[in-house]
C-alpha cells in the first residue's frame, strides 16, 4: 500500500515529505533526510574502514565501485539520522537498528557504475530499500529504473534486455523507466517485493557510470 504524498512524518521537529517517483515499482525521493553534516560524517566512517572494504570491478562486468559497511550505531552523531531513515520507512529507531542490515556506503570514482541488479530474491526477501546520496558527482551518477512503470510483472527477458541497453550506453532514449539525478542529502526509497512477497522486477536499478567528480551513497 502506497503512502499518501506528501506524507509528513514529524522527527525532532523536522518534517520528512516522500515524493511519488513511480508505482509500480513504488519509488519515492526523500529530500534533505540528511543533513551536509551527517553526509561527511558517514563518509569519514567509511573512510576508517576502507582497509576492509571489499572492491569488484570488471571489464563490462558487475560493478566498478569501492564499498565499506557502517552500523549506525557506531557513532552518537548518526542517531538523529537513524531516527529519520526510521520514520522514513514507517519503522520504530529501535526495530531499524535491531533488524537492519549494516549500512552499506559506497564511493563511486570517475567512470565507476553498478550494473542492472536486483536487491531481493527468493534466498534474501529485502522488503525496501533505503539509498541516501551523501556526494553528488560533478556529472552523471544517476540511479535508473528502466522498467519503472512496466504494467503486470516484468519478465526475466525484460530484465536482460533492459541490462543489455544500458550497457551500451542505449538506455536514454527508451521510452519508459526512471531516472534520479543524485543529490547529496536526498533519498530514494523503493520497494523490492511484489505483493506476493516475490521479488519484483520491475524494482531493478542501476548506477549509471560517474561522469566527472566522485560519488558516494549509502544503503539500508
Amino acid at each position: 500500500r502506497l503512502p499518501r504524498e506528501p506524507r509528513h512524518a514529524c522527527n525532532r521537529g523536522r518534517a520528512l515529505r516522500l515524493e511519488t517517483l513511480s508505482s509500480a515499482p513504488p519509488v519515492f525521493r526523500v529530500p534533505g533526510l540528511l543533513s551536509a553534516q551527517e553526509c561527511e560524517a558517514i563518509i569519514a566512517l567509511a573512510r576508517a574502514r576502507a582497509s576492509r572494504s571489499e572492491v569488484s570491478s570488471g571489464a563490462g562486468g558487475l560493478r566498478s565501485s569501492c564499498t565499506a559497511f557502517v552500523r549506525l550505531q557506531s557513532d552518537a552523531a548518526l542517531a538523529p539520522f537513524a531516527e529519520r531513515a526510521a520514520c522514513a520507512l514507517g519503522l520504530r529507531t529501535e526495530a531499524l537498528l535491531a533488524h537492519a542490515e549494516a549500512m552499506q556506503v559506497v564511493r563511486y570514482p570517475a567512470g565507476g557504475f553498478y550494473d542492472v541488479h536486483v536487491d531481493a530474491s527468493e534466498f534474501q526477501p529485502r522488503h525496501a530499500t533505503l539509498l541516501c546520496y551523501l556526494r553528488a558527482p560533478a556529472s552523471g551518477g544517476e540511479t535508473a529504473f528502466p522498467l519503472a512503470g512496466a504494467g503486470g510483472e516484468a519478465s526475466l527477458a525484460e530484465f536482460e534486455g533492459a541490462r543489455r541497453c544500458i550497457r551500451r550506453g542505449a538506455w536514454a532514449g527508451e521510452p519508459r523507466g526512471l531516472s534520479v539525478r543524485p543529490e547529496a542529502g536526498d533519498a530514494l526509497l523503493w520497494y523490492n517485493l511484489g505483493e506476493d512477497g516475490r521479488p519484483d522486477l520491475r524494482s531493478c536499478h542501476a548506477a549509471l557510470a560517474v561522469g566527472g567528480g566522485e560519488k558516494w551513497a549509502a544503503n539500508l
